[in-house]
């Protein structure tokens, strides 16, 4: 199915629908870039496990490469889902305006280390509105960046939410499973293994989650484009 098929039928289609119908347009060279990043950092845990690398270490040298790679896979991902044309500019475009919606809660957890000055109450209180803040951009606002991405002129995050009226439930459901599978322990963690063999194990199975969590996410952002474009055709400048 091409990309223009997919932005026919979606608004016959259920949000499940078309999500699925958006994974299957996924390129192959943004799936390998998932799973690449999904083993190289798993396999970052497995050395942090083997080594004892103290977990706020391994995190902090890691990080910025983690969200350069996740951010790229994901606009190869959603322009291929598109059948867009990929630009250096469309991605840091993209990359930008995928940091302001996960912002709030970076900030969040920021918060915490504000304990000692603010008090234990005043920071969880900080962190929890902060948490709150960031999910619903997440939940709601997943084609921002795309349309950005798109776009040389700044797009209001307030057009974007307005033109994806009638998709939001399924925006909101779906961004409540992603949270519970990333949420919970499906696989043993890495940490808790007794040896390298269960360790690697563990490892391979959190890749899998997380590769997967990338390919849905993208398909979600690419799904609620086509939408928000559809109600409100400025968002799609290159149509």
């Amino acid at each position: 199915m091409s990309a223009a098929t997919l932005s026919t039928q979606i608004n016959r289609q259920s949000f499940t629908s078309a999500v699925t119908q958006s994974l299957r347009l996924i390129p192959r060279s943004a799936l390998a870039l998932m799973f690449a990043v999904a083993v190289a950092f798993a396999l970052i845990d497995v050395a942090s496990w083997e080594f004892k690398w103290p977990d706020t270490s391994a995190a902090l040298w890691s990080i910025a490469p983690y969200v350069l790679l996740i951010s790229a896979a994901e606009y190869l991902a959603v322009a291929g889902i598109l059948g867009r044309q990929r630009s250096v500019a469309g991605y840091l475009r993209f990359a930008g305006t995928s940091t302001l919606v996960f912002l709030p809660i970076a900030i969040a957890f920021g918060l915490l280390f504000s304990a000692p000055v603010v008090g234990k109450d005043a920071a969880l209180l900080l962190f929890a509105g902060g948490v709150a803040v960031g999910f619903v951009l997440m939940a709601f606002l997943p084609a921002w960046p795309v349309a950005q991405a798109l776009s040389s002129r700044f797009v209001a995050p307030t057009a974007v939410l307005k033109a994806t009226r009638g998709f939001r439930w399924g925006l909101l459901g779906m961004t409540l499973v992603l949270g519970g599978i990333n949420g919970q322990h499906l696989v043993p963690d890495v940490r808790d293994a007794h040896d390298l063999a269960h360790a690697l194990a563990y490892g391979a199975g959190e890749a899998g989650i997380t590769a997967v969590s990338l390919m849905y996410t993208a398909a979600i952002a690419a799904s609620a484009f086509i939408w928000a474009a559809r109600n409100d055709e400025r968002l799609n400048p290159q149509r």
